[in-house]
Parts: C-alpha cells; sequence; structure tokens
C-alpha cells in the first residue's frame, strides 16, 4: 500500500457541522429552471471555503475484510501463499522491452545480451537455493493484466528459459506482493537451453483491499520446488496493479444496470493516469475493503487535495477530471463532485453526480454539486466541497438551507452544444449533459 496525504495535517480537530462553521459549502447563484440553460456560476463574496486543516479523516468500517490463509489453498485450485522468510534468488539484469501494447496489459522482454549479464551475475553469485535447484530456469518475458477486477480471472503469459544443464520441470507464479499469495501454473520437461511460455490464470480476492498491488513473477524448480528466479515486476515497469470492485449480480452491481460506471466527456477514469489517482485516493489513509469505506476515503483525498477556484473557466464550464488534474486541481463544487464521481467510477463503485439548488438563510436562491455513491445497499450522500461531508444529506438543512432539489446531471456530453468547442474538456454546466432527471426536493436532505 501507499499512503499519501497531500495538503492535510493528520491531527484533525473539528466537526463541521455546526451553523457557524469555518467551513461551509461552496455555492453559486442559480436563476428559475426556464433560464437554467444559460446560467453562468457565480460566488457571493462572503461565500466561505473548506478548510482542509479541519477536514474529518473518515472512519473505516473494515467490513468484508479477509485474511488469506492455508485454507485459501484447498479452496483456489492454483493459490499458493507466499513464504515471505524465504530468500529467493532476484533479479539482477532488468529488461530491455517494456511496453504497454493495449489497454490494461504490459509487456516485458529480456535480450539474449540483458540474459548473458543475468548468467554471468549469477554464476559468481549462486545461492544455495538455486544451487539445489535440476537446472536454473529464468524469467525472460512477461505479458501480464495490471487492472484487477475482484473474483474475475484473467490470464498473464511468462516467459521462461531453462539455462541447463538438465531437463527442467516446475511451476510459475505470479504475485500479489501487497496480499502475499499468487496464482501457479506448472511447466514440464523444458529442454535446456530453450525457451517456453507459461500461461498462468490469477484472480484477485474479493476481501482483499484496493488501489495499488506491486506485481511479482517468480519461477520454482523440481525437486524441491526451488526458487530459481524472481521478478518485482512493477520495479521495473513502473505499472502497479490497480485493484477494483466487481460490478456482478453477485458483488456489486449499479442498480441502473451500468450507467453509473460509465464513461464521459467528464468522466474518463480508464486510462492508467486516472487509475493511479484513484487508487492513491482509496488508500490515502489506509487500505479500504468496501465501497463504503472507500468512498469515504475518496472524498477525503478530493477534499484534501483540491483548491477552491471560482474565477475563468471554472465560473462558466465544469472541467473534466483530466482537465482538473492537469490543472492544478483547481476549480468549484461542480469539479470537486467530478472528480470524486470519475474516481469512484474508476474503481467501479456506481456513482451519480447531483446538481442542487436551494434557498440559503436570506432566502437566496444558490446552487451546488455533489455526489452519490452505491455502497450495495443504497445510495450515499458524499460532498468534497461542503464541510467534505460524507453520508450527511442532512448538512444543508442544519446550516438553515431550505427547500434542497435534486437533478441527477447524467451523460455528460461535450457535442451536445454545437457553439461550445468540443473536445476542450470545459463543458457547459446544462447544455452538455443528454438528460437531467428532476428529482425533487428529496425528504432525506429536506
Amino acid at each position: 500500500m501507499r499512503k499519501v496525504l497531500s495538503y492535510v495535517t493528520i491531527a484533525i480537530l473539528l466537526s463541521c457541522i455546526v451553523l457557524g462553521s469555518v467551513v461551509q459549502a461552496e455555492s453559486h447563484a442559480v436563476m428559475d429552471d426556464q433560464k437554467l440553460s444559460s446560467i453562468n456560476k457565480t460566488i457571493s463574496m462572503d461565500s466561505p471555503k473548506v478548510d482542509k486543516d479541519k477536514i474529518l479523516l473518515p472512519k473505516f468500517t473494515n467490513n468484508g475484510k479477509i485474511l488469506v490463509d492455508k485454507t485459501y489453498e484447498g479452496r483456489y485450485p492454483g493459490l499458493v501463499l507466499m513464504n515471505t522468510s524465504k530468500k529467493v534468488q532476484e533479479d539482477k539484469s532488468g529488461f530491455d522491452v517494456i511496453e504497454n501494447p493495449s489497454s490494461f496489459i504490459v509487456r516485458m522482454k529480456k535480450s539474449e545480451a540483458n540474459l548473458e549479464k543475468q548468467l554471468s551475475a549469477d554464476s559468481s553469485d549462486v545461492s544455495a537455493s538455486a544451487l539445489a535447484a535440476s537446472s536454473t530456469v529464468y524469467i525472460t518475458g512477461a505479458y501480464y493484466n495490471w487492472y484487477w477486477i475482484q473474483d474475475v480471472i484473467f490470464d498473464n503469459q511468462i516467459t521462461i528459459y531453462n539455462a541447463g544443464p538438465n531437463t527442467a520441470s516446475g511451476q510459475v507464479i505470479l504475485w500479489s506482493l501487497e496480499d502475499s499469495y499468487g496464482y501457479a501454473a506448472p511447466f514440464n520437461n523444458l529442454a535446456p537451453y530453450t525457451s517456453t511460455t507459461v500461461t498462468v490464470p490469477f484472480m484477485p480476492l474479493s476481501g482483499t483491499s484496493i488501489g495499488f498491488k506491486p506485481i511479482g513473477t517468480e519461477v520454482r524448480v523440481s525437486p524441491g520446488d526451488t526458487t530459481t528466479h524472481f521478478v518485482n515486476l512493477t520495479a521495473y515497469s513502473g505499472t502497479y496493479g490497480i485493484e477494483v470492485y466487481d460490478n456482478d449480480a453477485n458483488h456489486l452491481p449499479d442498480p441502473d444496470g451500468g450507467e453509473n460506471i460509465g464513461v464521459s466527456d467528464l468522466y474518463n477514469q480508464y486510462n492508467y493516469a486516472i487509475l493511479r489517482e484513484a487508487a492513491t485516493a482509496a488508500e490515502c489513509v489506509e487500505e479500504t475493503y468496501n465501497a463504503f469505506d472507500t468512498s469515504n476515503s475518496i472524498r477525503f483525498y478530493v477534499s484534501s487535495n483540491m483548491n477552491s477556484n471560482d474565477g475563468y473557466p471554472y465560473s462558466q464550464y465544469t472541467a473534466s477530471d483530466q482537465y482538473i488534474i492537469s490543472h492544478g486541481y483547481e476549480g468549484m463544487c461542480d469539479e470537486y463532485a467530478t472528480l470524486a464521481v470519475s474516481f469512484e467510477r474508476a474503481l467501479r463503485i456506481p456513482a451519480k453526480y447531483y446538481s442542487m439548488d436551494y434557498r440559503d438563510t436570506s432566502g437566496i436562491l444558490r446552487g451546488h454539486a455533489f455526489l452519490v455513491i452505491w455502497d450495495g445497499n443504497r445510495w450515499v450522500h458524499s460532498d468534497p466541497a461542503f464541510c467534505s461531508s460524507f453520508d450527511d444529506p442532512q448538512i444543508y438543512k442544519r446550516f438553515g438551507y431550505t427547500h434542497i432539489h435534486l437533478k441527477n446531471m447524467r451523460y455528460a456530453d461535450d457535442s451536445v452544444v454545437m457553439s461550445d468547442p468540443y473536445g476542450d474538456q470545459l463543458l457547459l454546466q446544462w447544455n452538455d449533459f443528454q438528460i437531467i432527471t428532476d428529482l425533487g426536493e428529496p425528504s432525506e436532505y429536506n
């Protein structure tokens, strides 16, 4: 796990549920529904901002967490546990070719010259483990998947070379180094000085943590199941595995049939840069094991890293996730919500973007944006811009706000309005959504 806490003090102090707190909502004045299509966001001069020193650390339930022990070896064919005290023969020469030939795949290859360096290094520093093997077998290539959906099997191809002197049999293992388990696949009767490619199926276990997963591979030779070569694939490629939730009927299905994990012109969540950021958000405090806790961590991360900016273009447009990240994590409440929705969907947690209009304590009609996430049982409120609040839909009412009216902003599409430049990652706040579903004034918010 990689812990990342940016712009925030760990000594978190105060709740912001009390009226008059220094941490309040970022809001903008709105017009009536007939004029919403031409609205520009504006912020009153006294609009308060999120105080990052008072953002509450999430409290995690750790529901669903499993301990991977010996019982799993019998339940899941091919699963093996790592002996963390065992010394292994690690790679010494690296890989020459590292590329991403397609989505979610990394390919690595060791050239013959590079292999010679490995052989030379090992001849002068041979471990007792390697000496016990009948032949020394090396890993010379890997074609592996880094996008890990829990409880879904995917194949990885590991190429090995038998450096002799004898015919070799054994197994190749792909490891989740953080979780200390992997899956093994056999190879048999590999002749000296020849290569073969072994397909190693891998299934990330539901109940292990969401986010970054360093990946390794190992070859063991019979007799004695002796390790002759180990490679930390992530160390060489720079590409972590990223573990995400499963949206099938038995795990975390989207109640709307997949709409709330889909991509759009605001949410580009299935590229590696966004997924890396989402994984960072998921474990920025500690590891999380269920959608509720992961979403709370994302809320905390977005609140802690975003910087309020009510200038152009944020005053007129809603920026996409890629725009926000590449422009210094700035924006207004809709950018906070957009980034959080993108991170949720990247990790396959269903999430909706909500627009809200309400009457403030002076009776002025104002607007706001937040999100809701599906935790497997209900839609949970999350608002990184308003007190960094989570699972607290009554917070607006406690501030004295009334007539809280919600709209579900669906299918963001920068091409809806022809006069708005397409592809600039800046969308008109109302016009560039294909569907806007009016939810009225839900009782849980009023």
